[in-house]
């Protein structure tokens, strides 16, 4: 059984989004195709993942790769990977924010 789906729902609690693992899997596609990718796989339409995807995979969502496949049901504690990750995506959308506000300001000649 591959927990996918469930560890992605589990990981937007902590502010990691599906579209945030789409770019780390499929980094030189677009955003869209990206998104479709991983949605592929998340639906089963795509049974096969890059072997080499699979430690990144495991380091984003903080689990094994044992848990990930369904061959243990014990899951890790979060790896540093895994924190490291979700400190880059939580500065990534910080940064998004200041520049969406600097130009509101901008636009509202503050």
């Amino acid at each position: 059984m591959f927990r996918l789906k469930e560890l992605l729902e589990e990981s937007k609690q902590d502010g990691v989004l599906v579209r945030d693992v789409a770019k780390v899997l499929f980094p030189n596609t677009s955003e869209r195709n990206a998104y479709h990718n991983i949605n592929n796989l998340v639906l089963g339409k795509v049974t096969r993942i890059n072997v080499n995807d699979v430690p990144k995979l495991c380091a984003i969502l903080g689990v094994s790769a044992d848990y990930l496949f369904g061959m243990d049901d014990r899951k890790v504690v979060p790896t540093a990977s895994a924190t490291d990750f979700r400190l880059e995506m939580a500065i990534e959308q910080a940064k998004k924010l200041k520049v969406g506000i600097n130009e509101l300001l901008e636009t509202i000649n503050y």
